[in-house]
């Protein structure tokens, strides 16, 4: 319960404190009093909008807190006392705060923490029965739990489907944009799949390129290396080395050792000539070979301006362009699937919102049979009471309106609550 009421610098309430005991608690007071201003009061502690022209004239703002022992259920989560404090304050200029044991909160958290504690009855209270809203509301809970259940399916079909519609609004709203993507998708894989990048091969392919444009150059110094090697391999310089360790008058092993690797010499060079002359034969230029070659330089070089640096960023490229171009096309194929779901599921919402319109058609015959008899207990008894449930678009609440009405005199037409009804 409210232990203690504080009000400062609200309208004509300079600064009060009320101490609320259990029972029945009165205040009175003649008018302009300040009994408005401690409902409101009790109000903005709920969580309830402060209208302009609330804070007191000459002051920069208006305080209200109150206390609550013990803390509400709803509200344990906002402190560990055995009291809960919740405030707002309001600016003359600007916006207002609220605090719920002494911590800053959002307004509407004022209402989850305390409003089950408080109840406001006030002076045309009973006009929420004029509200179209509260009428559906009052039927519904009349039409009793198989209904509930009703509607309760009604409201998950129907939201369901304005999922999927909602999805299928992105998705159309996207079409043009991923069509474009998959466009340029599909382009950028052409090329990549054009030229058909290959490690193995392309990776040297500069190297394989400037030998082929200096073959020349490079056969002729091949063979004058194989050349100066001699035909056996041993050239001049090793030929005369070879010659003087061949006979010796006397066995040295220094010299003998000499003579095997001198040998050894003669035969890695007879190797490597060959192998030059081998090598020298094979670089005849190709001026065919050598242009498309420098054709694939220049597809490759375009790939890199575009896609990546080296082979393997302009293949990596390409495996992320076709995975995007997958999810894109995936995408354009949900499309389809999504309008068939929703076609669907705008059929399930049909058939749920008809169950809720039979269970209130039948509650609103009950109904109107029970307010007939209370009307003639409160010396009406020519009243009669009337629902009607025209015809609405289909929403979460379902494909009707609710209206109630009212005959108050023989032979008069049924009439809206808040022109029937005084």
């Amino acid at each position: 319960m409210i232990d203690e009421l504080q009000i400062r610098a609200l309208g004509v309430i300079e600064d009060a404190t009320l101490e609320l005991a259990s029972g029945l608690t009165v205040v009175t007071g003649e008018t302009g009093a300040g009994k408005t201003m401690l409902v409101t009061a009790l109000q903005l502690l709920l969580g309830a909008r402060a209208p302009a022209g609330l804070v007191r004239q000459g002051e920069a703002g208006a305080w209200v807190a109150a206390r609550f022992t013990p803390v509400p259920e709803a509200a344990r989560e906002w402190t560990d006392e055995p009291e809960l404090v919740v405030e707002r304050e309001l600016r003359a200029e600007g916006r207002s705060r609220a605090r719920i044991g002494g911590r800053l909160a959002p307004v509407g958290a004022l209402t989850e923490a305390v409003g089950a504690e408080v109840e406001v009855h006030a002076q045309g209270e009973h006009a929420r029965l004029t509200r179209p809203a509260e009428q559906r509301a009052l039927l519904d809970r009349f039409a009793g739990a198989a209904h509930a259940e009703a509607l309760a399916a009604h409201r998950a079909a129907y939201a369901e489907l304005l999922e999927a519609r909602a999805r299928l609004q992105r998705l159309d709203d996207d079409a043009r944009e991923r069509q474009r993507t998959i466009d340029r998708l599909r382009h950028e894989l052409a090329e990549i799949e054009a030229v058909d990048p290959d490690p193995a091969s392309d990776n040297d392919l500069v190297a394989r390129l400037a030998v082929l444009e200096h073959a020349e150059e490079l056969a002729g110094a091949a063979h004058r290396a194989a050349t100066s090697l001699g035909s056996d391999g041993a050239g001049e310089v090793l030929g005369e080395a070879l010659d003087a360790l061949r006979k010796l008058p006397a066995a040295d092993p220094v010299l003998d050792d000499a003579h095997g690797r001198v040998l050894a010499l003669v035969e890695e060079a007879r190797d490597l000539a060959m192998t030059l002359r081998a090598h020298a034969d094979e670089l005849a230029a190709d001026p065919e070979e050598v242009e498309l070659l420098r054709m694939r330089q220049r597809d490759l070089h375009e790939l890199f301006r575009r896609y990546g640096t080296d082979v393997g960023q302009v293949l990596d490229h390409g495996a992320a362009a076709a995975k995007r171009l997958l999810e894109l096309e995936d995408e354009d194929a949900d499309a389809g699937t999504l309008e068939h779901r929703v076609q669907q599921l705008e059929t399930a919402a049909l058939a749920t919102a008809a169950a809720v319109t039979a269970g209130r058609a039948d509650a609103a015959t009950r109904l109107r049979g029970a307010v007939d008899a209370l009307l003639g207990q409160l010396g009406m008894p020519h009243a009669t009471f009337h629902v009607e449930l025209p015809a609405a678009e289909i929403s979460t609440a379902g494909a009707e309106r609710v209206a109630f009405l009212l005959a108050a005199n023989p032979g008069e037409p049924p009439a809206a609550l808040d022109r029937a009804a005084s």
